[in-house]
């Protein structure tokens, strides 16, 4: 089988619940939250693979007794069953109406139960897919379901703490708990099946039943009380509790006691999930930063952190001479990339978490680059090293740069400033009647197009402030804008429709429908022939003449935040959260992927296996993966490192790209 090159992934996003569960050989962990369902390997602390369905966040995840197949419960209301081995989706469930929370088999493996945020806990025959109950009481949403090891039980508790036991054979609730707003606590059965962990009371601590009797028989305390909510389950040996919580820490506890035996230190966030292996070695704990650090139960000391070395691509463009693509990059970076040498050059230091827009100066001597708080402006020219060359701040929602760079021009609610790039003077004040939402200057650098709250967009004279032309009637909230090269056309782009304007008359001259969602950003080709349309999952080519969609970009990893051309119109760049991947515009196939990895480690991939990267080809951050086997990158070297791979794709040099794949 041919092997496949893995960077070193995590879970992506910026806060978010990311949630684990421990194969039943120990060897494997399976890890949900934003992106799907990563598999790591328990000894190597290296991601497999990735299992995903669709672009659906997933916020429970449990592996069968036989530790063949993973369920996961997700945002999509849908519960999917998983090949373990080969990350196949093998079955999607539905009949949640919203997000399903937690999922848990039976021991047998034959059921799953499934709760979710429509406050019901569903009971779902795994061979036939069928629906067998629906178990209905809790009056909020469910927060977790555990089978009791003897497949008597289900227990199930939702957002306030109240626990509900049913009888899993008939579906009658045999008890109910009350619990009490702002605390909380998964349930879970101990191993040997005598316990139940089910909630926490007011005194912030949690109240342990026994299967038996249904009755209390110990509280357990959980740490800081001013820190509620906590995750536990219990040792395989069901001698000891795990815990964690919003302090950070993981707790080991005597379970016959209540005694705290062990802390565990190291996350820098709150801890949204923990797991015991079912051998007793090693524990697993998840934060809100999407961190998964493995503990070993015997000495306490944590062996692997598990974490995305990935670049969270936000935007991208290329400089009008085509040398240097920029990305921008989730946690305050922007990342430039040499087509020539076919290498990542420079990662700059930006103080902004999330960047709206990044856009080249006709020169591609500057980049400025575009967020909700600032404008930064970069110099490309000053020797080796990119600088920051001036920063001009402004409470905004929308900025355009002028052709020739010499003004921006930002929108501040009713007002639109034009403000000069050199001085950060602000030279022209344009009163706008509604909130302006998008700005775009007309390519000549005569005008500028605004977009606004009600739905109008409004041309303006860019020396004088002088309204020239309004377009009106869009049928709903302008979310994209953009001037055609040959300065003629505007298209707008609202939900699921793209609409091209005569600028002269203000006349919609057609309007094209097709795309999933809202329509994020839209960019007309070099020769203004052709419109590319964004939204969060595709990436649509319109002919601008006819209004036919001659193309669609929809396999990506993640969600996609940019897409753009080449300033010669030969590639299309889209960047999702995980690369900047390149197309032939042309053919719309797919050419190769730019990833951006830690401490300036990058690589490049191409679809036949072909690889370039930082330290040449042996970046730390790379490792090939086989099924379930996981290798060093230095393993197929040979056989599939391609030096500047980047440079020769761009400078059209496929002939040799051939000849060395041959």
């Amino acid at each position: 089988m041919k092997p496949t090159l893995v960077p070193q992934k995590g879970h992506r996003g910026f806060y978010g619940e990311c949630v684990v569960a421990c194969s039943p050989d120990g060897r494997f962990i399976a890890s949900g939250g934003s992106g799907g369902i990563l598999i790591w390997d328990v000894a190597t602390g290296w991601c497999l693979r990735t299992l995903r369905r669709n672009k659906s966040d997933v916020f429970s995840v449990a592996y069968s007794p036989k530790g063949n197949f993973i369920a996961s419960g997700n945002w999509d209301h849908t519960v999917t069953i998983w090949d373990a081995t080969t990350g196949e989706c093998l079955k999607t469930l539905k009949g949640h109406d919203h997000f399903v929370s937690s999922v848990t088999y039976s021991p047998d493996g034959n059921i799953i139960a499934s709760g979710g945020w429509d406050n019901t806990v569903r009971v779902w025959d795994v061979a036939t897919e069928r629906c067998m109950k629906v178990l209905e009481g809790h009056k909020e949403s469910i927060e977790s379901v555990a089978y009791s090891p003897d497949n008597r039980l289900i227990a199930s508790n939702d957002i306030h703490n109240n626990v509900r036991i049913w009888d899993a054979s008939t579906g009658k609730c045999r008890k109910i708990l009350k619990g009490n707003t702002g605390d909380g606590c998964n349930v879970v059965f101990s191993p040997d099946g005598r316990r139940l962990i089910s909630s926490k009371d007011r005194s912030n601590t949690v109240r342990i039943l026994s299967t038996e009797s249904l009755k209390i028989v110990l509280n357990l305390g959980c740490g800081d009380k001013e820190r509620h909510y906590c995750f536990v389950t219990y040792s395989h040996d069901s001698r000891h509790i795990i815990s964690g919580g919003l302090d950070g820490i993981v707790r080991v506890w005597n379970a016959d006691s209540g005694v705290c035996v062990r802390t565990l230190e190291g996350h820098e966030s709150f801890i949204t999930s923990v797991a015991c292996s079912p051998d007793g070695c090693f524990i697993a704990s998840a934060d809100t930063l999407n961190v998964i650090r493995i503990w070993d139960i015997a000495t306490g000391n944590c062996v692997h952190v598990l974490e995305g070395s990935k670049d969270q691509v936000t935007s991208v463009a290329i400089s009008p001479n085509g040398r240097f693509i920029a990305s921008g990059v989730w946690e305050k970076n922007l990342r430039i990339w040499d087509t020539e040498a076919g290498t990542s050059s420079r990662i700059l230091g930006w103080n902004a978490e999330y960047n709206d827009s990044l856009a080249y100066s006709p020169d591609s001597r500057f980049l400025f680059a575009v967020n909700r708080d600032k404008v930064q402006i970069w110099d490309t020219f000053i020797g080796k090293d990119l600088r920051s060359v001036k920063r001009l701040e402004f409470d905004k929602s929308s900025a355009a740069i002028s052709p020739d760079s010499s003004n921006i021009a930002v929108a501040e609610n009713k007002t639109v400033r034009v403000h000069n790039v050199g001085s950060g003077e602000n030279v022209l004040t344009i009163i706008h009647q509604e909130g302006v939402k998008l700005l775009a200057y007309s390519p000549n650098g005569l005008h500028i197009a605004a977009a606004d709250v009600l739905r109008k967009v409004r041309i303006w004279d860019a020396a004088t402030g002088e309204c020239l032309c309004t377009l009106e009637e869009h049928e709903g909230t302008i979310f994209s804008l953009a001037y055609s090269p040959c300065g003629n056309y505007i298209a707008t782009g609202i939900h699921k429709l793209l609409s091209v304007w005569d600028v002269t008359s203000g006349e919609c001259l057609r309007s094209m429908k097709g795309q999933e969602s809202y329509i994020a950003s839209i960019m007309f080709s070099p020769d203004s022939r052709y419109i590319l349309s964004e939204d969060s999952d595709s990436v649509r080519v319109w002919d601008a003449a006819t209004g036919e969609c001659v193309r669609i970009l929809d396999e990506f990893g993640s969600q996609i935040s940019s897409a753009t051309y080449s300033p010669d119109g030969r590639f299309i760049l889209v960047a999702d959260y995980e690369s900047v991947r390149f197309y032939d515009a042309a053919t719309g196939t797919f050419q190769a992927g730019l990833i951006g990895l830690k401490d300036n480690h990058w690589v490049v991939t191409a679809p036949d296996g072909r690889y370039d990267s930082s330290d040449a080809g042996e970046s730390p951050y790379l490792r090939w993966t086989v099924l379930d086997e996981s290798y060093p990158v230095t393993q197929f070297k040979d056989q599939y490192y391609t030096p500047n791979l980047l440079g020769k794709y761009c400078m059209g040099k496929t002939s040799e790209l051939s000849n060395q794949n041959g």
